[in-house]
């Protein structure tokens, strides 16, 4: 669910974007900012404003993501919780690199190139809170809280 996420955000055409809005529930909340978003149709307006940004106006001015760390727990009596933190580095990488944690094809920590580390322009830390959805198996984030510093 969240590979989804992060590749709508980044990579996904905008007819695959629409899509986002049902991973969030009427009473899901999304922190950013400083500002708490609630409802799924308020979260979605505000992730989209947010994927322009990340968007930028050329390829060059494109904002990536390293994730390097990857944390998962369980939350309450049926829901997981799952704490991502990592770069942002300008250009078109989508990168899974935490200790521990490796997506099939995808480099290590290790093995990235310093030209790629050179290219960071901040970091982030994200926190989803994910509760059962109304279907067997699927689950909606309940609660986002997004953090971002820049370097």
């Amino acid at each position: 669910m969240l590979a989804v996420h992060y590749y709508l955000i980044f990579d996904g055409g905008d007819d695959q974007w629409r899509h986002m809005k049902s991973f969030y529930g009427q009473d899901s909340t999304f922190s950013f900012s400083g500002e708490t978003h609630v409802g799924k149709s308020d979260i979605f307006d505000t992730l989209s404003r947010i994927r322009e940004m990340l968007k930028g106006n050329s390829r060059c001015e494109k904002i990536g993501r390293v994730m390097e760390k990857v944390y998962c727990r369980a939350h309450g009596e049926e829901g997981m919780s799952v704490r991502v933190s990592g770069s942002f580095i300008m250009g078109n990488e989508f990168l899974v690199c935490a200790d521990g944690f490796c997506a099939e094809g995808m480099l290590s920590i290790v093995e990235l190139s310093p030209d790629i580390l050179s290219k960071q322009a901040g970091h982030f830390q994200e926190d989803f809170f994910m509760e059962p959805g109304t279907a067997m198996g699927c689950y909606v984030i309940s609660r986002q809280e997004l953090h971002i510093g820049v370097s």
